[in-house]
């Protein structure tokens, strides 16, 4: 996960913003941790973006503000959002992390409080799959909240998934795509968990792409979007990863060859790494 400066903007609409005052809301910065995502052609598709919220407030404040969503869901009042959701979805929907993105679609890390939350419309829907932690739950409400977001084209996908339970059974027919962490599952069930998967109509997201043979695994299990550390490791400072040098001075012989274009094609599919920095 890439982790320059220029990955984790701070966000407009959050303290430390160009806000006037009246304006600004609560003191709480937003950072985002941008992943590639590449399709099965090796090529970038889309980015996660994983948030990292700096809560900057009194921690009486913060206790207060628990302490009355605790009464709230005492008396069956509906949760108001807290203020960490409200940070969260104005920095989802602000330029500069549109900007950031290149034009790519957003895999955005949700909570259920933002699920709930009505400035989440404000995040278009075209652009964006949401993101569901596997331990949401699947209660009514959620469901409820499912199903209305997906009449408004939202799309879900559901994170990290290593066991079928009858959590996954509930909300399987609510999201689009399922993410799987290829570490996490015994190598003797992944091809079984991941033909079913497949048979549901699912977008399968390999995770935890660590090396070649985990690449060459998924993308033969068939799955249809990778991530991973064999793409882009979290490394601090202001340089970008560079592309394999062996995979440039292959390409660049091959390219002095005058080669056909499957033997191009052929040789970039080798390097997803050095297809994505093209």
């Amino acid at each position: 996960m890439s982790l320059n400066a220029a990955d984790r903007p701070q966000m407009s609409g959050v303290a430390g913003s160009t806000q006037s005052p009246e304006q600004a809301g609560p003191p709480i910065d937003v950072y985002f941790a941008r992943q590639p995502m590449l399709d099965r052609e090796g090529l970038l598709c889309a980015f996660e973006t994983s948030p990292r919220l700096v809560d900057r407030r009194e921690s009486a404040e913060i206790a207060q503000e628990a302490e009355a969503a605790a009464k709230d869901q005492a008396s069956g009042l509906p949760p108001k959002p807290s203020a960490t959701s409200t940070a969260l979805l104005k920095s989802f929907a602000a330029p500069a992390l549109r900007a950031s993105l290149a034009g790519h679609p957003a895999w955005l890390d949700m909570t259920r409080d933002a699920l709930f939350h009505d400035s989440l419309q404000r995040v278009s829907p075209e652009r964006v799959m949401l993101e569901l932690p596997v331990d949401i739950g699947a209660d009514a409400d959620l469901i409820a909240r499912l199903v209305e977001l997906h009449r408004r084209r939202y799309r879900f996908a559901l994170d990290h998934v290593s066991k079928a339970d009858e959590s996954l059974a509930k909300l399987l027919p609510y999201v689009d795509a399922i993410k799987i962490d290829i570490r996490e599952i015994a190598p003797a069930v992944l091809p079984k968990f991941a033909s079913v998967m497949k048979a549901a109509g699912k977008l399968l997201v390999a995770m935890g792409v660590e090396t070649q043979a985990d690449y060459q695994r998924a993308h033969e299990l068939g799955f249809d979007r990778f991530q991973g550390y064999f793409f882009a490791k979290p490394h601090g400072g202001a340089r970008r990863s560079s592309a394999p040098r062996q995979a440039l001075l292959n390409l660049l012989h091959l390219l002095a060859a005058e080669p056909t274009v499957a033997q191009l094609e052929a040789e970039l599919k080798l390097n997803p790494v050095l297809v994505m920095h093209l």
